[in-house]
């Protein structure tokens, strides 16, 4: 069987971007077909002759085809959400600037109080 985008159903490549790192180790342990297509099963809901499909197609590719296609766009998703971070850092930091004392009150009060101990402990890391 060719190794080909175009036939894998929309849920696995979905399930793939999601869970990039936990299908990638299944390629590589030994008794590896049928564990990734138990969780492709599981995570997709899609019956077992579908989920057997697309882990032919998978795997008649190999892992070097699927590291290819698939990792690629982890690297993407991943690059974004550091950008997206360090965007965000930086308002926040400029409105915290910005901001009286009494609306630093108000807000800081509404949050919950893992979120404040987590960056009060964050705070105190970096002192």
């Amino acid at each position: 069987m060719k190794y080909n985008w175009n036939e894998i159903d929309d849920s696995v490549a979905d399930v793939f971007r999601i869970n990039y790192r936990e299908y990638i180790k299944f390629m590589k342990e030994p008794y590896r077909k049928l564990a990734f297509l138990k969780q492709l099963k599981e995570d997709t809901g899609l019956g077992l002759k579908e989920a057997k499909e697309n882990t032919d197609i998978i795997f008649a590719g190999g892992i070097e085809m699927f590291k290819n296609t698939f990792a690629i766009k982890e690297q993407r998703r991943l690059k974004l959400y550091a950008l997206k971070k360090r965007l965000l850092t930086n308002e926040l930091v400029e409105i915290l600037k910005d901001s009286s004392v009494d609306k630093l009150d108000i807000v800081f009060s509404e949050l919950d109080i893992k979120i404040i101990e987590e960056i009060l402990d964050n705070f105190l890391e970096h002192e």
